[in-house]
């Protein structure tokens, strides 16, 4: 596991947070990642999971941005979007895609 020590109390368990995301993302076979980081915080998070998967694209969004290029956008309204965008793509065509 990553010795990274990060000031933030949102990453409380950070590497647990860490070792979570690579044992889904190695189990999946993933060749790249594209990320949509829901309370991106300052981006510890993937910044580290970037050391070892390719990540394609990376969209911050957090209520007070700290990255540049955040979407300043409250998280649980976010969700909210991209599960209501998702249902729409899975009646247009029979599936879910996220």
């Amino acid at each position: 596991m990553p010795d990274y020590k990060c000031p933030q109390l949102d990453n409380q368990h950070f590497a647990d947070k860490i070792a979570l995301r690579a044992a889904i993302l190695d189990e999946a076979k993933f060749e790249e990642v594209n990320v949509l980081d829901l309370f991106a915080g300052a981006g510890h998070i993937w910044t580290e999971m970037g050391k070892k998967f390719k990540l394609t694209s990376y969209l911050p969004v957090d209520i007070k941005p700290r990255l540049p290029g955040t979407l300043k956008l409250d998280g649980e309204c976010a969700h909210g979007a991209v599960v209501q965008a998702g249902e729409l793509q899975r009646h247009r065509h029979g599936l879910l895609r996220l």
